[in-house]
């Protein structure tokens, strides 16, 4: 049976902390590289509960067989071990590596191969990504192994032809997607600026905002504690802008968390 493990957490990222007078400001895509996914696959039942329920909660329904009311906190963690880990091409046995190396961390979950392949079996009969993944390997042959995302990003892979070549195609795509549409790359197709690239202009070179840190996704800004209210809905606008994949249009949420400490942020609503 899956089991969780008894271990402490420590929140180190609460030794980071704003100065007196400033708060830590960070802005996170909600599920970015699933929303790609769902887009480039083609998936509809994903695409649905992205726009319209949680998407990892409906995973978990769907693999367990529980009402999406009483998913339970593992059993939602576990469809999202799922949609990140089953998306790019991994087996069962690579899904039990990763959540048996996360155990440490909440909700502290060790599983059997044999609870994985549960896991794999469901979520591929929940969703239809097979083709996709022919796609992909139809593009790597005709276009000498060169991909190019949504941006206009390309790469040429080197690896030999097989999966493990596959594997690191089909992450390729959604990453590099979501890093060019985080960093402010503008689709040539909708010609809208925003991302960290406007963020920079607007608020960091003039000296409103600090950049402490940016990830793929995501970044952490530091301001004022009395400019701050005024500032994340802005912020917010110049992240969560459009993109286009396959003719269709849609925007990717952008969730914002202020506070003093990186460890302790709380999730900004609009007062």
């Amino acid at each position: 049976m899956i089991k969780m493990t008894n271990k402490k957490s420590y929140p180190i990222r609460s030794m980071y902390r704003a100065p007196p007078g400033y708060v830590l400001m960070e802005f996170d895509f909600s599920q970015a590289e699933t929303w790609i996914v769902a887009y480039l696959a083609n998936e509809d039942r994903m695409k649905y509960s992205l726009h319209h329920g949680d998407i990892h909660t409906d995973t978990a329904s769907l693999i367990f067989g529980t009402p999406t009311n009483d998913v339970t906190k593992i059993e939602r963690y576990l469809g999202k071990k799922g949609n990140h880990s089953l998306s790019y091409g991994s087996t069962h046995y690579r899904l039990t590596q990763s959540i048996n190396q996360e155990s440490d961390q909440p909700p502290y979950v060790t599983v059997t191969n044999a609870e994985s392949k549960v896991i794999f079996d469901g979520w591929h009969s929940a969703y239809r990504i097979e083709d996709w993944w022919r796609e992909i390997q139809r593009l790597l042959d005709v276009c000498q192994k060169t991909l190019t995302t949504t941006y206009g990003g390309r790469r040429t892979f080197y690896a030999p032809w097989g999966k493990d070549l596959f594997k690191e195609a089909y992450a390729y795509l959604p990453q590099r997607t979501v890093a060019e549409h985080c960093q402010g790359r503008v689709h040539p197709e909708l010609r809208i600026r925003g991302g960290m690239r406007e963020v920079y202009l607007k608020f960091v070179r003039p000296g409103h905002l600090k950049l402490i840190q940016q990830g793929h996704d995501s970044i952490i800004t530091e301001c004022l504690q009395s400019t701050h209210e005024e500032i994340v809905p802005q912020i917010i606008q110049l992240m969560r802008r459009p993109l286009v994949i396959a003719g269709e249009e849609f925007t990717i949420p952008v969730d914002a968390k202020v506070g003093e400490r990186w460890g302790e942020l709380v999730e900004w609503k609009e007062s």
